[in-house]
């Protein structure tokens, strides 16, 4: 009966001491909810930290937060609050998921105008329930990583900069405190850049609200949106964008890439309360045909457009080769057919449309056929009359000699080429 109950503790034992270590291997992934929120100004935050079983860590010395497969869900308190000075740079790793709601903010700038950076090869999900908002940080940048934002307006004090990475944003159907949709982002002192990347905003009223307030001179920038680069939709219920509502702001498109323009219920694209809107490149997505002055709104006012790109195009026809004689009628027409098609008045938003104008030409460039040696015979002799019939002034004898000698020419050259 000893032994039997000894042998009993062993397996327990055994047991207990596999389990642990399942456990130990769960915590370092970072399956631990944390339910309180993280405040890296609190006492122990000015050096290295670090929770492997909720999967954070924290660098005092560079203000990284590192988060790996996290799960906060810190109910209607604040999940984190970024340092008070200076840049916070959040590292994404693995897939975090970042949960709040009511007055519960996911990242926090407190009460100072703190910033944050959000890069790494992970994804980071943000879930907002609630009438307040998703974050509010002095500034925001994305450099790389794929962040998921959902339920509530980011509010930015200063700047927004998009330069990689892929965010995906989506107030649609939320509604603020004041009754009103939430916004994308709402800006109250600077404006937003895209330079990179992929952008989906789909905004209940705008994807981005730039107030417009102060000097932007503190904040090293004089623009409200301007897009340079990347893959961006914006979409709102309102507006895809209200640039300028107290000072004067610019939104600029001169991008690169594409952005695809999305009307809400209201049928407006970028809204320009005071400024102005200058769109002088790139690829404009229109998919639900507003008019010009109903995508670019400016109460009293109208937009900038500049004239569509043509280099493409005219690097298409100096492809051209300078002698045609030797190719078929009919691949000869379809390169003509394809540059007399070329309209050279369309402005930037038909952008797509000249590059394609670009690429039928190189098509039919490249589809030129080089006459058969019975093709050039034929065409030689057809050469020497007109189309009715009639030799013209030059003397006949010239005529017959220039065709003959034509017809040996392009016979040795045929015979080389063989050879």
């Amino acid at each position: 009966m000893k032994r039997k109950i000894t042998k009993f503790i062993s397996v327990a034992l055994s047991v207990l001491i596999v389990l642990s270590s399942l456990s130990i291997i769960a915590f370092a992934d970072g399956t631990v909810k944390r339910t309180e929120t993280l405040d890296l100004n609190a006492e122990g935050f000015d050096v290295d930290c670090s929770n492997e079983a909720e999967g954070w860590s924290w660098d005092a010395d560079t203000q990284t937060l590192t988060l790996n497969n996290v799960n906060f869900d810190t109910e209607g308190n604040d999940a984190i609050i970024i340092a008070k000075k200076g840049v916070t740079t959040i590292i994404m790793v693995g897939e975090s998921t970042i949960a709040t709601k009511d007055d519960g903010l996911a990242v926090s700038r407190g009460y100072f105008e703190g910033a944050v950076v959000f890069k790494g090869d992970g994804v980071l999900n943000v879930e907002y329930e609630g009438d307040v908002g998703s974050m509010d940080v002095g500034s925001f940048t994305l450099e790389s990583g794929t962040l998921n934002i959902s339920g509530g307006a980011v509010f930015i004090l200063n700047t927004v900069i998009i330069s990689g990475g892929t965010l995906n944003f989506d107030t649609s159907g939320c509604m603020s405190s004041n009754g009103q949709g939430f916004d994308g982002f709402y800006i109250l002192n600077g404006g937003a850049e895209i330079l990179g990347g992929v952008v989906n905003i789909y905004a209940e009223r705008f994807a981005f609200f730039v107030v417009g307030v102060g000097d932007y001179d503190s904040i090293n920038t004089d623009k409200g949106l301007v897009i340079k680069g990347g893959d961006v939709t914006l979409c709102g219920e309102m507006a895809a964008s209200w640039v300028g509502y107290i000072d004067n702001r610019e939104t600029v498109i001169e991008t690169t890439g594409t952005v695809t323009i999305k009307s809400g219920r209201d049928g407006i694209g970028l809204y320009c309360g005071k400024g102005s809107i200058d769109i002088r490149g790139g690829i404009i997505n229109n998919p639900d045909g507003l008019e010009t002055e109903m995508l670019f709104r400016i109460p009293g006012g109208s937009a900038k457009i500049a004239k569509a790109d043509y280099s493409a195009v005219d690097a298409a026809i100096s492809k051209i080769p300078a002698d045609l004689s030797v190719f078929t009628n009919e691949s000869v027409a379809a390169v003509q057919e394809a540059v007399n098609a070329v309209d050279r008045e369309l402005n930037v938003l038909d952008q797509r449309k000249v590059n394609d104008y670009a690429a039928a030409i190189e098509a039919t460039v490249d589809a030129l056929e080089e006459m058969t040696l019975p093709q050039k015979i034929a065409e030689f002799f057809n050469n020497l009359f007109n189309a009715d019939g009639e030799t013209d002034s030059e003397c006949w004898l010239v005529k017959i000699f220039k065709a003959i000698a034509g017809f040996f020419a392009t016979l040795y050259k045929s015979f080389i080429d063989i050879l």
